[in-house]
């Protein structure tokens, strides 16, 4: 499992999830991230997503913190 911040890096919109065509898609602007990496692929964002630290605990997974990524 992987999980991203929901907002883009350019001017905070709400990510989607198209996990048909493996990406997180930012309506507002037309950016688009990498669903394996958070990385941007096109658009304006020039900042990839933070991740956010998973884990399973009781056999569920929840979210443990977040990693701010600068690259």
């Amino acid at each position: 499992f992987v999980a991203y911040e929901q907002q883009c890096t350019h001017l905070t919109c709400p990510v989607i999830p198209q996990v048909e065509v493996g990406e997180l898609h930012c309506p507002c602007h037309e950016g688009v991230f990498d669903l394996r990496t958070g990385r941007p692929l096109s658009g304006p964002p020039r900042r990839p997503l933070a991740r956010v630290t998973l884990a399973i605990q009781d056999g569920d997974v929840v979210a443990t913190g977040i990693e701010k990524r600068t690259v």
